[in-house]
């Protein structure tokens, strides 16, 4: 895995994150200003320990990703698959 090292890509996010009486995450809230442009996700976790659905993409549905640039880039090179959309 690369190494991170400071420089002018760096970009301040600030979280603020909420737990429930057994120490487990179930709310976050991320923001970040981006060229003047604030923007904040915030995330619930409400049904923690309850059974999930997934759907799993077949490999003909998927385009390989390789690389990921842009903010926030991270640090080592990111292998995932996306999801072609289909109407």
């Amino acid at each position: 895995m690369a190494e991170c090292s400071p420089g002018p890509r760096d970009l301040p996010v600030f979280a603020d994150a909420w737990g429930d009486d057994r120490g487990r995450l179930v709310r976050a809230r991320t923001s970040v200003n981006m060229s003047g442009t604030r923007v904040t996700v915030t995330t619930a976790l409400p049904d923690i320990g309850e059974p999930v659905r997934v759907t799993v993409l077949r490999a003909p549905d998927t385009v390989p990703v390789t690389e990921v640039g842009g903010i926030p880039n991270g640090c080592a090179p990111a292998r995932m698959a996306v999801g072609q959309g289909r109407g």
